[in-house]
């Protein structure tokens, strides 16, 4: 069997969504995907005649630097187990790198993941903080645009950190809203407070403004392993990761 590894075409768009939709399991977040943060641009598929598997990234900058976002790592069921994706994953290195990205992360979705993409040269480079929080006495919220959350986010992400913005963002946007305190900015859902920068004391105040009960929230800081990164020397901030 003769596999190809390439963008995909004009009209293979539908094959893709139904790989997403069986690989993730959710229809509203392959539709959601593909209006916000698809591009064919950024999108590498395994072909044998028909399509077998596909990964998607984002353009970010680390430092100065142009990185990549891996994500929606996939293969059709029939397809596993074949070598498909591991081939999938190293046609893509080669493909970011003669595209010149600097920089590499993806974010393991299951913790045994990491030994499989170390096979890659892939290592841990950052860790997430996540703690349950329960609500306090509420604070005074301001509601961002995407476009005003990528600006104000700036001034509160650590040294070290990846700008995900653009399409990142605004597939973020999907499932978060944005919210400014006076000391903070959070990405915010129904049910986790997927990223909380700046003053992690406001965390109590923002889910009581909200009228959310106990969460989960994500802040920079040591805890679990997070990111996996290529040519990136010691610990960055990742903090929206697409999970």
């Amino acid at each position: 069997m003769t596999i190809e590894y390439r963008p995909p075409r004009m009209g293979e768009e539908p094959r893709l969504r139904s790989l997403f939709t069986e690989a993730f399991g959710d229809e509203c977040f392959t539709s959601l995907f593909f209006s916000k943060g698809y591009s064919p641009d950024r999108c590498l598929a395994a072909f044998d005649g028909t399509l077998l598997a596909a990964l998607h990234w984002f353009d970010c900058r680390l430092d100065g630097k142009t990185a990549a976002y891996i994500y929606g790592i996939a293969a059709f069921k029939r397809c596993r187990g074949r070598g498909i994706g591991s081939g999938l994953i190293r046609a893509a290195l080669e493909e970011l790198n003669k595209r010149d990205y600097e920089a590499i992360f993806l974010v393991p979705a299951e913790e045994h993941l990491f030994a499989y993409y170390e096979r890659f040269g892939f290592r841990a480079v950052s860790t997430i903080r996540e703690e349950r929080t329960a609500p306090g006495a509420p604070l005074p919220l301001r509601e961002l645009t995407v476009q005003e959350y990528a600006q104000t986010r700036r001034r509160f992400l650590p040294e070290h950190a990846l700008l995900q913005e653009g399409p990142c963002l605004e597939l973020y946007s999907g499932y978060a809203k944005f919210y400014a305190t006076k000391r903070a900015v959070a990405a915010v859902s129904a049910d986790m407070v997927w990223e909380l920068l700046g003053d992690v004391s406001d965390a109590p105040g923002i889910l009581a403004a909200l009228g959310l009960d106990s969460v989960a929230v994500r802040t920079p800081g040591e805890g679990r392993p997070f990111a996996m990164g290529l040519g990136v020397d010691g610990p960055i901030y990742l903090g929206l990761a697409l999970d």
